[in-house]
């Protein structure tokens, strides 16, 4: 099986000096606000950009205008792996731009159109266009587009198996990224070092740069560069036969890659490899099947080709031909034509094992076939006895049936009492197996719940111990990794009590009957949520606005109102872009305590209000600070709401910030 690394290339959007008219000054602030999208709302992004297109459509404006906008849709088309769509955006960005200001943002394009070129293997024209986008930022002074265009420079002389000259070409990138301080820069270059020193079998060295690019990448929170370094470490071990070790770092990489399938599959082919070569082929087959479930709708064709291949291996290994020459045709399929000739006597060996096995199994038919047939006879020969008795029985029975034919009126009365009891026992045996259903299907999804989103706030801070353990860390940089382990923390802390309440909420539907009513200050509880998350709002630099009513106190469940104020608060939080508002305000009336907590997020989309406070529900909208979300929260908050008597609504609209109402009585 082929040695897989993973080779980082670096997209980043810029900021250019408005030119020209007062249209590319206006279209210049758009797209500057636009830029800030990318990683934070990708969908914002795309559709921003797609708005801003239409207007100009619309508006008739210069091409070149036009051009500066279809760099950036292609780019979003990249990343969602529509690479077709993606080169056409691309290819009119270079054709409107020749000849015009831009020749930062045409040197961009015509990178790109490279890194399409290299993604198809065609290294040649991907060489061409690498050195053209260069000549240009050489021309421009740019140090960082000329270290972008040294990187994937680099990466086609690695591909080539000219490894000297792609550590040269790393070297330049990470010399400009230096100059210009972007050390967050260097993780991608640490892991495409490495990976040629494991090419060149130097594992020592590969080692050092892949643990230099996880601590950078741990420390920017740069999740796809740190998914490679695990990937590329899994590798290096595989290489040394340290199987263990390569499987522990494939599972870490194939932790942080749940959501992104481009390398999702490739990376669950390898750990199935792992597993196969320990001879534990059940786990190896169900990472294979998951790589072909990803990559067939996508058309990943390698990894799709080489997981046909090695479930082919493990089959030949159990004796199963048929499944194995499936598979191997399946394999031989996605090859090309020179390597389906190398293959064509492999295929006609499996043909010939399979052929041979239905042989076997007809003979082993006809065996068995003949068994059954003189088993028959001597059936035959019993059920000729048997029937003769049984004709005396049935005799015995006839008159025993005349006999006691009074009597059977008297049972039928007694029958039709009993039947009718069964039916009703029957029915709610029904509904007890319904409701059985229902419980282990919430269960199901608990435990996918708990399986996914557990194990990314654990794996994150193995990976931070590991780091500090190996750097030697102290000082201020050991404060900084405390404290990105702390807000891990506090994300794991928020889904096990997310867990906690859903199983206070399971073990009876009674709840009132669980928590005690104590009289409680409303505005003492919300001050000690509000100091509780004020380093959360620090850290994301949100103003949190309280404007409280009088204080009250009322009779009632105080730890159900604590847990539903923490979960609407620590929601507008994660919610909330950097710098945004938070506000909660209190009203009395006559009769009720009314609480509102407002923030300025991603708010809900018109699908989302259906079932906003349902279970295990994930929403359109995104945490903006990569923090933990279990679809929880808002069935507990309405639930435990809903036990203290009150009631809570969403009063937001559709696209604007979430807005939140708590009814409380006061009596």
């Amino acid at each position: 099986m082929r040695t897989h690394f993973k080779l980082l290339l670096l997209f980043v959007l810029w900021a250019n000096t408005a030119l020209g008219s007062p249209d590319s000054s206006y279209v210049q602030a758009k797209l500057s606000r636009i830029d800030s999208l990318l990683h934070q709302d990708p969908t914002g992004f795309r559709t921003e950009l797609d708005r801003l297109a239409s207007e100009l459509e619309a508006k008739k404006a210069d091409k070149v205008l036009r051009g500066r906008v279809a760099i950036r849709q292609g780019i979003s088309y990249y990343y969602l792996g529509t690479y077709d769509t993606c080169e056409t955006y691309i290819g009119y960005a270079i054709d409107v731009l020749r000849g015009s200001v831009y020749k930062s943002e045409l040197a961009k394009a015509i990178r790109i159109k490279g890194v399409l070129f290299m993604m198809d293997d065609d290294y040649a024209n991907a060489w061409d266009q690498f050195n053209e986008s260069l000549s240009i930022y050489e021309a421009l002074n740019d140090t960082i587009g000329i270290g972008d265009n040294n990187l994937s420079i680099g990466i086609i002389n690695q591909h080539r198996g000219h490894f000297e000259n792609a550590l040269n070409h790393y070297s330049k990138a990470e010399q400009y990224y230096r100059a210009k301080g972007l050390e967050i820069k260097l993780g991608p270059i640490y892991n495409n070092v490495g990976s040629v020193y494991n090419n060149q079998k130097n594992y020592d060295s590969a080692i050092v740069y892949l643990k230099k690019s996880v601590g950078i990448s741990l420390k920017f929170n740069n999740l796809t560069s740190l998914q490679n370094a695990y990937h590329n470490l899994g590798t290096n071990f595989s290489s040394l036969n340290q199987s263990d070790s390569a499987i522990h770092y494939y599972e870490l990489a194939v932790g942080l890659s749940q959501h992104d399938i481009f390398n999702l599959a490739p990376t669950l082919v390898v750990l199935g490899h792992e597993y196969q070569k320990k001879g534990l082929y059940s786990t190896a087959m169900q990472h294979y099947n998951e790589a072909i479930k990803l990559s067939e709708p996508n058309h990943f064709f390698v990894p799709l080709k080489e997981a046909h291949f090695n479930i082919s291996e493990i089959a030949i290994v159990k004796g199963d031909y048929r499944t194995a020459l499936d598979h191997y045709q399946k394999f031989t399929a996605y090859s090309d034509s020179q390597s389906a000739n190398i293959f064509s006597g492999r295929l006609a060996e499996l043909e010939t094992l399979y052929e041979t096995e239905k042989k076997e199994a007809e003979i082993q038919s006809l065996k068995t076939l003949q068994s059954e047939q003189e088993a028959t006879l001597k059936l035959r020969k019993k059920f000729n006895y048997g029937l003769a008795i049984a004709v005396i029985v049935l005799i015995v029975f006839l008159i025993l049936l005349v006999y006691n034919r009074k009597k059977l009126g008297a049972s039928r009365e007694e029958a039709l009492v009993l039947n009718q009891s069964l039916s009703r026992k029957s029915a709610e045996l029904e509904d007890k197996q319904e409701l059985l259903l229902e419980t282990m299907k919430e269960k199901d999804e608990l435990i996918s719940l708990l399986a996914h989103d557990i194990r990314s706030p654990f794996t994150k801070i193995i990976s931070l111990m590991e780091v500090v353990k190996l750097e030697g860390v102290n000082g201020q940089d050991l404060e900084s990794y405390l404290g990105l382990i702390e807000n891990v923390s506090y994300d794991g802390l928020a889904l096990i009590q997310d867990m906690v309440d859903l199983s206070r909420i399971q073990d009876s539907e009674l709840i009132p009957s669980r928590a005690q009513d104590r009289r409680f200050s409303v505005n003492e509880i919300i001050k000690k949520q509000v100091q509780f998350y004020q380093s959360q709002v620090t850290a994301k630099d949100l103003k949190l606005n309280l404007n409280l009513d009088q204080d009250v106190e009322l009779v009632n469940k105080a730890s159900f109102f604590e847990r539903t104020l923490d979960n609407l608060l620590s929601n507008a939080i994660k919610y909330s872009r950097k710098g945004g508002n938070i506000v909660l305000k209190s009203e009395l009336d006559a009769d009720f305590f009314h609480l509102y907590i407002q923030d300025e997020g991603p708010g809900f989309s018109q699908s989302d209000f259906e079932k906003v406070f349902q279970k295990f529900q994930r929403l359109s909208a995104q945490p903006t600070g990569n923090e933990s979300s279990t679809g929880l929260g808002l069935y507990i908050a309405k639930t435990f709401t809903k036990a203290m008597r009150g009631e809570l609504e969403l009063i937001s609209q559709a696209g604007e910030g979430a807005h939140f109402h708590i009814q409380l009585p006061l009596r």
